[in-house]
């Protein structure tokens, strides 16, 4: 995801994926500096709540969830 994305993300609190792993949500956008070069990571929630995972932006994807429509 590009940081447009990202913040998306984080704001409509969606699930997403990131190298085969789901997780409920993008829970924090972290941006760091090295080498006078700018670069976007996510802080990724488990889907229990309990613990994060912190990785590149770029290597996380939305889950596109199907709605069901009851008719």
């Amino acid at each position: 995801m590009d940081e447009r994305e990202i913040m998306s993300a984080l704001g409509r609190e969606c699930p997403v994926e990131c190298k085969g792993i789901q997780y409920k949500k993008v829970s924090a956008v972290i941006y760091r500096k090295r080498d006078g070069r700018k670069y976007i990571q996510a802080e990724l929630e488990d889907k229990g709540g309990n613990s994060v995972t912190i990785d590149s932006a770029a290597m996380v994807t939305e889950i596109k969830q199907e709605v069901e429509v009851p008719f």
